[in-house]
């Protein structure tokens, strides 16, 4: 019920935001699309999180016997009462989990997946990771509860997070090492895949550990405030705040910030970043008092031929095979920077072979 009403939903919307981006030009233009590619993502990840969250709902009923509330939650005696064999099976359902999203990414790279189906790979691949982090996370809690070492559930929730922080981050450190190393081999995509995916996993559950024990924070911080105001209006201020703290950093800070590296994956974005570069060494280059003209003269001339393939510009020259760029120098007068196609078979040899990105200055921007 959970999967069809949000598809359902997900559709009415989709053409709901069809319709308002070609509402004004009847063209879809790139802010436009990164609305409907963000909007889309956080609409897989809330599928993905709900349903896996319904899935080990159940799973948990089936392995104790005790239905949780909406929240999550069981009473405080049952929640402590479960056994070393529950946890281990509970654990178990997340290895499952594991495995079917492997699965599913191994699919992927053998059979091409057709365009309709990819939002819904998307929404599966999210539900999988998601339940196996719900699975790790309410074995660990079932069995860090059992040891009933406090009686009070925000320590008891800060306990578990510290805990699988600690324990997540170690493996994660180590699974990194691992795959930059290519301790796999250099061919072995299934075992980076796997690796990459238990990484999204531990990372999933550091959050969702921390979620919980924010969550339980704020109950009992409402809770003491419940002379001052209801319970529901603290929760709601203190919500508040904590956006007016977060979007600042996350509008003026990350979202730029996963823009730019997002347009890098791009070839037109790579050759933008490589024109930042080459801007910022050219201007090193410019101020120190040492660079000698003549080198000043090449970085400036290179560098409007980066700033055309950076933009997609044609050179001044194209169309003028007659305009020539003339130096004159000590040992002669010579044609530079003349566009691609008046170039001779001698400079295109020379020029390939010195090009690359090289990170020297020298190299990299006076050629």
């Amino acid at each position: 019920m959970g999967s069809v009403g949000l598809l359902l939903i997900y559709h009415i919307f989709d053409i709901i935001r069809e319709r308002i981006a070609h509402m004004d030009d009847g063209e879809k233009d790139e802010y436009e699309e990164k609305w409907d590619e963000e909007t889309e993502e956080a609409e897989n990840d809330v599928a993905g999180l709900s349903m896996s969250f319904l899935t080990v709902q159940a799973m948990r009923f089936a392995i104790s016997g005790i239905l949780p509330n909406q929240e999550g939650l069981e009473p405080w005696g049952a929640a402590i009462s479960h056994t070393p064999h529950q946890c281990h099976l509970l654990m178990g359902c997340g290895f499952i989990f594991f495995l079917l999203s492997m699965a599913v990414l191994n699919s992927e790279r053998i059979v091409e997946t057709p365009e309709r189906l990819e939002r819904v790979i998307e929404i599966l691949n999210n539900y999988l990771t998601f339940g196996l982090s719900w699975c790790l996370f309410y074995g660990v809690r079932w069995r860090i509860s059992a040891t009933h070492f406090t009686h009070e559930n925000a320590l008891l929730m800060v306990a578990i997070a510290l805990f699988l922080s600690a324990v997540s981050f170690l493996f994660i450190f180590v699974l990194d090492k691992v795959e930059d190393n290519h301790l796999f081999g250099e061919d072995a995509e299934i075992a980076e895949g796997a690796t990459e995916k238990i990484i999204t996993g531990l990372g999933i559950l550091i959050g969702f550990s921390w979620e919980q024990s924010f969550d339980t924070a704020v109950d009992v911080v409402a809770e003491g405030l419940r002379h001052l105001a209801p319970p529901t209006f603290s929760k709601m201020v203190m919500s508040i705040c904590l956006v007016m703290i977060v979007f600042p950093a996350w509008r003026f800070y990350i979202l730029p910030t996963e823009r730019e590296i997002s347009e890098e994956t791009t070839e037109e974005g790579a050759e933008k970043a490589r024109l930042k570069e080459y801007a910022r060494q050219h201007f090193e280059l410019f101020v120190h008092h040492a660079t000698d003209e003549n080198d000043l003269d090449r970085a400036h001339l290179l560098m409007k031929r980066h700033r055309r393939a950076a933009h997609g510009l044609k050179h001044p020259g194209s169309h003028l095979p007659q305009l020539k760029h003339l130096m004159v120098t000590s040992g002669g007068i010579m044609e530079v920077d003349a566009p691609e196609e008046h170039r001779s078979d001698k400079g295109e040899k020379k020029k390939k072979k010195n090009a690359g990105h090289k990170k020297d200055l020298s190299v990299s921007l006076l050629g």
